[in-house]
């Protein structure tokens, strides 16, 4: 998990180091667990900020996540931070919870993806749980399905049996663990766009909001983004 220095990152004077610093300074960006991988997580950031911010002053001062499919989380640092301070002037009391069906697989250096995460929560008010989205039950105001599997292949490459694909089931499942007033965030790569638009038609869902994020800190990726409400 190695610190990567800032001006290596991104070049000074660039319109890329203007946009990192905006929202570094906005957000109080400032890594201080020294484990955060910057750019993935500033592309995490800035595709929040687009789907969440026209939203962000009706969240509660007091603000429960939950994250389906957390990966190694690490963007945590990055979201965590976003999420405490977008449209409030004071930082919000947040507690996030991440959820990872496949949280044991195992990198080169010999750390799993539940390694990591434990490393990336260090500091914050947030549990990563080794557990599958269908056995969980709770009520949240944010539910965040970044990037989930909407192809079976998706499924099958991650290394998960082909019965894990359950797309539908899953956006409702999500869904329905809302507070009232809650919202869902929904997010899909351009090469999945067809796949996603075809299961949120089949589930005869309008989004609150919806958009395309471009982001600037990792080459040619666009990520589609929806939202819900409870």
């Amino acid at each position: 998990m190695p610190d990567e220095p800032w001006e290596a990152l991104f070049p000074p004077e660039s319109e890329l180091t203007r946009e990192a610093a905006r929202l570094r300074v906005r957000y109080a960006l400032d890594w201080p667990d020294e484990h955060a991988n910057q750019r993935e997580n500033l592309h995490v950031v800035g595709m929040l900020e687009a789907a969440l911010k026209p939203l962000a002053e009706r969240f509660p001062v007091s603000l429960e996540v939950l994250d389906v499919g957390a990966k190694d989380w690490h963007y945590l640092p990055g979201a965590y931070r976003f999420l405490s301070r977008v449209g409030t002037q004071q930082t919000r009391a947040l507690r996030m919870t991440g959820l990872e069906v496949d949280p044991y697989h195992r990198y080169r250096d010999g750390y799993t993806r539940f390694d990591y995460a434990q490393a990336y929560a260090r500091g914050l008010d947030a549990e990563y749980r080794p557990e599958d989205a269908f056995a969980h039950h709770g009520t949240y105001d944010l539910v965040l399905l970044l990037h989930p599997f909407w192809r079976e292949s998706e499924v099958l490459d991650w290394g998960l049996p082909g019965e894990y694909f359950a797309i539908d089931a899953l956006l409702r499942h999500a869904r329905s663990m809302l507070k009232p007033g809650g919202v869902l965030l929904v997010s899909a790569y351009r090469s999945e766009e067809d796949w996603a638009k075809a299961a949120i038609a089949r589930l005869g869902w309008t989004a609150a909001r919806e958009g395309t994020w471009r982001s600037p800190f990792v080459r040619a990726t666009a990520s589609l983004y929806w939202v819900f409400q409870a």
